[in-house]
This record gives C-alpha cells, structure tokens and sequence, in this order.
C-alpha cells in the first residue's frame, strides 16, 4: 500500500508490469547499459589469483598480498561472498575426518537464519599451486611470527543498543569493530573496502571488465555446472535457501548432503585437480615452529596448513606463494634437523551408500566414517608429487 507506505512493493501488480516492460527493454538491448556484474572466466580469474600474489599498490605491506590471495581463492571454493570471508571467525574452521583436509563454516553467510542451517563445508587442496586454498591459508597464518596473533575476539560484534529506537534489535555495525580469521595484525581487521579497491586496480591492470567481488561467487557457480553437476550441489554449496526445505519432510533430512559437498569441492580444486598433502614424521613441535600463530585454531588444523606450506617451500614454482620468513623457518628447521619428506596426493571422489573409505597411494585402507555417510574419498597414484 503506496499511501499507507507499508507491504512488499513488488507485488503490486502496476510494479510488476514496469518491471517486466524494463526486462524486455533491456532483453533487446535498449536503454542504458546494464550495470550488472558478470562471472570470472576460469582464465581471467586465474590472472587475477596470480596477479594477486604479488605487489599490486604502491604503498601496500608485503602481507597484504598473502591476505588478499587466501580471502580470494577461499571465496572460490566456498562460492562465498566477500563477507562471508570478512566475517569468517578462528574458531569456524577444523580438521575434518578426511585426513590432511579441513572444513569451513560461514555462520555469517546471508542466508542462515538459524542454528541448524548452518554446517561445515569441506575444503580440498589443489593441483594447481596457484588456486590451492591450503597452501594460501597456510602462507597467510606463517606470516604471523608469534603465538595468539590470531586470537578470537569474543566481544567482536557489538549491535548497536538504543532503546528508544524501536528497530535498535536488528541494528548493528556494518562491519565488526574488531578483526576475524583475517586479519593484519591482531587487532586491525580487513575491510571489504581495502579488499575491494585492490582486486578493481588488478582488473583494471589485467584488462578485465564488468567483474567485481562478486563475479568470484558467481565464477564458482558456473563452474559447477561447467562440471556437469546438478543445480542441488551449487545451491548447497553456495548456501541458498532450497525450496524443498520449506516442505513439512525437511525435517527428516540431513542439511548437509556430503555426496554433494564432497563433488563441489572436488570441482571447484580446478581443472588440474583436487589434492592434500603429507609431511612424514610431522611433530606438533614442527607445527609450532613452522605455525606459531596456528596455536590458536582448532585441534589439526595447523598441522594440515604446515604440510602445505611445506611442499610449496619445496616446489620450484610454487616457493613464491609463501612469504619469506616462512621459507627461512623451514630451513633454518632442515639445517637444524634434516629435510622434510613431503607428499602432494591427488584425490578423487566417488559416491558410495554404504561406507566411507580412504585409500592412500602406498595401498593403506583405512575406514574412516560410519555407514550413513554418503561419500567415499579415494587418492589416486597418478600425478602424486614427492618432495625431498
């Protein structure tokens, strides 16, 4: 109701038609240019992630660039938004079963409105060093040179209290006073508008048009269905509300769908493939020298960033994803101790009802998981990649 100024606008059967008359006009290419931003393509997106890698802005820190690589590439395979990353929390990742990978939950996402709407989503490395979430979390928490520099914040979102002001419930800061998971120190939070300038300025140097922070999230969509995998599994990874959920049976049904979240992650790794990596003889005193920030994370999670940023410490191509001081601890551990033996497996996915199992490339077969699991996770020998 226009007078009364209150009801939903678009359902006014005068608005729709205006609507549906702009549509078409813009269907023909008439009137303004659409302002609407478009997905990545897999080859742009892959020049904005190495682009990204190194300096960018004139004045920027030498951190920034392992900031904005782990905010970026984590936002592909979760086919998140920017601020689900920004409000991404310490303790809202773990070591899932699968060994040698974690999981991830977007508590924050946009369209979680309730406790069990939100569940952990697994995150596979990479065969391209370039696009592995693993090696980029690992390099962004070994930048970080003491313990509890990346200590939870428990009173970081503050809401805005005001009584007088009848709606001051569902006010609050547009962004946390103080910094989650990413952070530049431990106390000075990323902001969507630091992020954002930089990738507009990486467009701008590689020629790309129409893409913004969200053409990542849409990037990650396509690429699923680029993949051949059913609308359910972007919806689910993407965190969109299912109108099956609405239905009465919903509640007799899991969230989560891990056939589904395993195959999402599988295919948002890249083309080259989905991977996981393996140190022989990781101590958590490796870890600690290796990750000293990494003592505030939940139990394991360290312990798989550490093997990643191992490997790239070891790989020719890869060397320059991690920072410097990184790369000095390792050796300055290797001097000290002897070289690390590490491992790079590639992985593969397959569906299977009845259990989970995991069978690494020397033939170990573990069963890791109970009967009402959907997925089973299997490494393949073909491109595993030792390091030594």
């Amino acid at each position: 109701d226009v007078f009364a100024n209150r009801g939903n606008p678009t359902k006014a059967k005068s608005i729709n038609t205006f609507i549906k008359k702009v549509k078409q006009f813009e269907a023909r290419d008439q009137g303004a240019k659409s302002q609407v931003k478009r997905a990545y393509t897999v080859e742009e997106f892959n020049r904005v992630v190495k682009r990204g890698k190194k300096k960018v802005q004139k004045r920027e820190s030498y951190s920034f660039r392992f900031i904005f690589s782990a905010i970026l590439v984590l936002q592909n395979v979760l086919a998140g938004r920017i601020d689900d990353m920004i409000m991404l929390d310490v303790d809202e990742l773990k070591k899932s079963r699968e060994k040698g990978l974690i999981e991830i939950k977007l508590t924050w996402s946009k369209n979680i409105y309730s406790e069990d709407a939100s569940y952990y989503q697994l995150i596979m490395g990479s065969m391209d060093s370039n696009l592995c979430p693993l090696i980029a979390l690992g390099a962004y928490v070994s930048y970080f040179e003491t313990n509890g520099e990346l200590q939870k914040h428990e009173d970081r979102e503050r809401p805005v209290v005001n009584p007088a002001d009848p709606n001051w419930a569902t006010k609050q800061h547009p962004e946390p006073i103080l910094p989650g998971f990413f952070r530049i120190s431990k106390t000075k939070k990323v902001t969507k508008s630091r992020f954002r300038t930089r990738l507009t300025k990486i467009n701008e140097d590689e020629d790309i048009t129409g893409c913004s922070t969200h053409s990542t999230r849409k990037k990650a969509v396509e690429e699923i269905q680029d993949c051949q995998l059913e609308r359910k599994i972007s919806v689910q990874r993407g965190r969109w509300q299912d109108a099956e959920e609405k239905q009465a049976s919903a509640i007799y049904h899991k969230r989560l769908n891990k056939g589904y979240d395993y195959k999402a992650a599988n295919c948002l790794a890249g083309p080259l493939g989905s991977s996981r990596y393996h140190v022989v003889g990781l101590t958590e005193q490796i870890v600690k020298e290796i990750l000293p920030a990494g003592d505030t994370l939940k139990n394991g999670v360290a312990n798989v960033l550490t093997s990643a940023v191992i490997w790239a410490s070891k790989d020719v191509n890869a060397r320059i994803l991690i920072p410097t001081n990184t790369q000095k601890r390792i050796a300055d551990y290797e001097a000290a101790h002897g070289e690390f033996t590490v491992t790079r497996q590639r992985l593969r996915v397959y569906t299977n009802r009845e259990v989970v199992k995991i069978v690494d490339d020397l033939g170990n077969d573990d069963v890791d998981g109970d009967l009402n699991e959907k997925a089973d996770l299997i490494i393949d020998e073909v491109r595993s990649m030792k390091r030594k």
